[in-house]
């Protein structure tokens, strides 16, 4: 909850703007990021040419409220193509969030989450409900390992869900884990 904000230049974002850049890759990566007069949760597009912040977590919760300055808008961004619309965690299951988003005409639905073990099972029933919603694809990024805010285990289970809302694959819930998977438009 403390975290020190990233902008686009920050020169601790070099590291991975080289990995994009040899792999050819974009990362959506999250960071505290500046917003208002204050803080926000924020995710940067990051490619070899740099980084840019793309998104602002719009539906705080919990710890989050009055340490955070909420967004204020849905994102799209553009990637190899497909129009991905982004979420952080509670915006997943807040329907005026996910209809918006969607509206927005997205290729694929990707957000990054922070749960407890005993909630992974959150992951399908949010990506069942996105999929059934929107007929596209969804991409869940589960955090995997202790962090702050009283998470001294998370859940992991990182997934990919087709357009159809068949799981095509789940990470474990270990640091570490990643999962893949080829889709199509």
């Amino acid at each position: 909850m403390d975290a020190q904000c990233v902008d686009g230049d920050d020169p601790a974002l070099d590291p991975l703007v080289d990995a994009c850049e040899e792999t050819g890759s974009i990362a959506l990566a999250g960071a505290a990021v500046a917003h208002m007069s204050g803080r926000a949760i924020g995710v940067l597009a990051v490619g070899g040419n740099g980084a840019q912040i793309v998104y602002r977590k719009v539906h705080l919760g919990g710890g989050e409220i009055g340490v955070y300055v909420p967004g204020t808008e849905v994102a799209v961004v553009e990637v190899s193509g497909w129009r991905v619309g982004l979420g952080i965690c509670k915006d997943t299951r807040i329907d005026a969030h996910i209809t918006a988003t969607l509206a927005s005409a997205i290729d694929l639905y990707a957000a990054g989450l922070v749960h407890r073990p005993d909630e992974v099972g959150q992951f399908g029933v949010r990506a069942h409900r996105i999929c059934a919603l929107g007929s596209v694809p969804v991409v869940f990024a589960g955090f995997a390992g202790p962090t702050g805010g009283g998470y001294t285990q998370t859940c992991g289970g990182s997934a990919i869900w087709d357009a159809n809302g068949h799981l095509m694959i789940q990470a474990g819930d270990q640091p570490g884990e990643h999962v893949r998977a080829e889709l199509t438009a």
